[in-house]
C-alpha cells in the first residue's frame, strides 16, 4: 500500500513526491506473499504489513455484477483522457478490502484465482492511449472477476492501463507489483518497471516468493545465499531484508508428510516473514479446497471461510466482514452482513482516519482535517465521502 505525502502546502510537488517515496520506502518492509505447491496440496500465504494500524473487511461479491472502470480522471486529478471499460463479473469472489467495494487489497474467486499486492516503489506503469484505464485495487477486482487461471490473466496483462496514482489521494502513487496463483498451483509476479509489464511464471519463477524487491534482484541475492560461500553472505547481509531468503527457505523444507497441517505451517512461515512492528495481516489461501484462512494483530486468533458453502449465484447481495478485528475464531460463515451503502462507508472511514491520523501525526480529528486542508483543500469528512463516492459510481445503479 502507499501513503500520503506530508510536506508544507509551500512545497513544490516534486517535494510533495519526494515524500511519498520516503513514505514509500518506510512501508516497504512490509507485505510478502508466496506459493506451496507440493502434489494435491496448493497454498497462498500473504502478510499485509504496515507502519500503521490497517483496518481491513472481508467482502463476498456475487457473479453477475456489472462494473465501470475508475482513475484519477474521474476523481479530476487530472485532465487526461481515459478510455472507460464496464464488465460484468463472470466469477464470484471473496476479498479483503480497506477502500470499500469493488477495490480490494487482495482475495481468491470461487475458481481458485488468488491476487495479492505488495508495495514496490521502482513501479513505472507502461501507458498506451488505446487501452482503458483504472486504479490498481479495482485492477485486481477486475482480475477476479474475470479469469479462473494465472494464464488467462498473464494473455490478458497488457489490456488495460493501471493508474499510476493510487485510489484515495492525488499525491500518493500505485508503487505495486502483484503474484497470481490458482487452483492447478501455477503463479506468476507481475511487475511493471521502466514502462513495461515484466512476467516471472514457471521456470523463470523457481522460487513463488514475492516481498518489495523486484523479483530480479531478490534471485540473485538468493543465489549469491545459496552458494559455498551461503552462510557468510547472509551474515553480511543481515542487516538487509531478508523475508524471501526465509520464504524461499521455508519452501524448501516443507515437507507434506511431514507437515500434514500445510495450513498452520503456511501461518507459521508468514510469522517468520514479519517484522513485529509493522505487523498487520497474515491471510492463507487452502486453494485446493477453497478456503480461507486469517488472522490480524489485534484478533490474532485463526478465522476460516469455506468459499464452497458461500452462494455465488447471480443476484444475491454482496456481504460483508465490515471489520476483521472484530470476530472471533473458527468458522465465519454466520459473520457477514449485507453490504449497505453506511457498512462501505465506515469500511473506507476507518481506514482513511488512520491512515490521515499517521501522515499528520495525531489522532485528533481537528488536526487531521487541518492537515489535509492543508494538503488537498478537504476536511477528513470530505475525503472519506469522496472516496465512498467513488466505490459507489464504480457499480451499475440497479446494485
Amino acid at each position: 500500500m502507499s501513503v500520503i505525502g506530508h510536506a508544507p502546502r509551500s512545497h513544490s510537488i516534486r517535494i510533495v513526491l519526494l515524500l511519498v517515496g520516503v513514505l514509500a520506502a518506510r512501508s516497504a518492509n512490509a507485505c510478502s506473499t508466496f506459493l506451496i505447491k507440493d502434489g494435491p496440496t496448493v497454498i497462498v500465504g500473504h502478510n499485509l504489513d504496515q507502519d500503521f494500524y490497517t483496518p481491513g473487511s472481508l467482502l463476498i461479491n456475487p457473479r453477475g455484477q456489472t462494473r465501470h472502470s475508475r482513475c484519477a480522471t474521474d476523481l479530476g486529478l487530472t485532465n487526461a483522457r481515459a478510455l472507460p471499460l464496464s464488465w460484468t463479473s463472470r466469477f464470484g469472489s471473496a476479498t479483503f478490502t480497506i477502500l470499500g467495494q469493488g477495490f480490494p487489497d487482495g482475495g481468491v474467486n470461487e475458481a481458485g484465482l488468488v491476487i495479492a499486492e505488495m508495495a514496490l516503489g521502482e513501479s513505472r506503469f507502461p501507458r498506451s492511449p488505446n487501452k482503458p484505464v483504472m486504479f490498481i485495487h479495482q485492477w485486481i477486482q477486475y482480475q477476479l472477476d474475470s479469469y479462473a487461471s494465472v494464464s488467462e490473466v498473464l494473455s490478458h496483462v497488457d489490456d488495460i492501463n493501471i493508474d499510476p496514482r493510487a485510489t484515495f489521494s492525488p499525491v500518493s502513487m500505485a508503487n505495486y507489483h502483484l503474484f497470481v496463483a490458482d487452483a492447478n498451483g501455477a503463479a506468476a509476479t507481475i511487475e511493471f518497471l521502466d514502462g513495461r509489464v515484466v512476467v516471472h511464471s514457471e521456470q523463470s519463477l523457481p522460487v513463488p516468493v514475492l516481498c518489495n524487491i523486484p523479483y530480479a534482484v531478490e534471485m540473485k541475492r538468493y543465489a549469491a545465499s545459496a552458494g559455498l560461500l551461503g552462510p557468510l553472505y547472509r551474515w553480511f547481509d543481515s542487516g538487509s531484508d531478508q523475508r524471501f531468503l526465509i520464504g524461499a527457505d521455508g519452501l524448501a523444507h516443507f515437507d507434506p508428510t511431514t507437515h500434514q497441517n500445510s495450513v498452520e505451517y503456511a501461518f507459521n512461515l508468514l510469522a517468520d516473514m514479519q517484522f513485529p512492528r509493522t505487523r498487520q495481516w497474515s491471510i492463507v489461501y487452502d486453494v485446493a479446497d477453497r478456503a480461507v484462512a486469517f488472522r490480524t494483530a489485534r484478533s490474532p486468533e485463526i478465522k476460516t471461510l469455506d468459499l464452497r458453502s458461500i452462494d455465488f449465484s447471480a443476484g444475491t447481495t454482496v456481504r460483508a466482514v465490515a471489520d476483521i478485528d472484530a470476530i472471533g475464531s473458527g468458522d465465519i460463515s454466520d459473520g457477514f452482513e449485507p453490504l449497505s451503502e453506511d457498512v462501505n462507508r465506515a469500511i473506507i472511514g476507518r481506514f482513511l482516519t488512520s491512515l490521515v491520523g499517521f501522515v499528520s501525526g495525531s489522532g485528533d480529528r481537528a488536526v487531521m482535517d487541518e492537515y489535509l486542508r492543508s494538503q488537498h483543500d478537504l476536511t477528513l469528512q470530505e475525503f472519506i465521502a469522496r472516496a465512498h463516492r467513488m466505490s459507489l459510481s464504480a457499480l451499475s445503479e440497479s446494485q
